[in-house]
């Protein structure tokens, strides 16, 4: 932000890639957390059917 005139749109640009990055970070540290980091795409796809299943079944 070296630019002494700042537009909404950039203003708008910035805040936001700002808060993707927050985000990310925060879901990167509970997926330590709860350790899910080291899933294989396998594991997340069959945890995803799993979850679609049960809540078609519910219905």
């Amino acid at each position: 932000m070296k630019e002494d005139k700042l537009t909404f749109t950039d203003f708008i640009d910035i805040v936001s890639k700002e808060l993707t990055r927050q985000n990310l970070s925060k879901c990167l540290e509970l997926a330590e957390k709860y350790g899910i980091s080291k899933m294989t795409m396998d594991e997340i796809t069959n945890e995803v059917k799993a979850v679609r299943k049960n809540a078609k079944n519910r219905n």
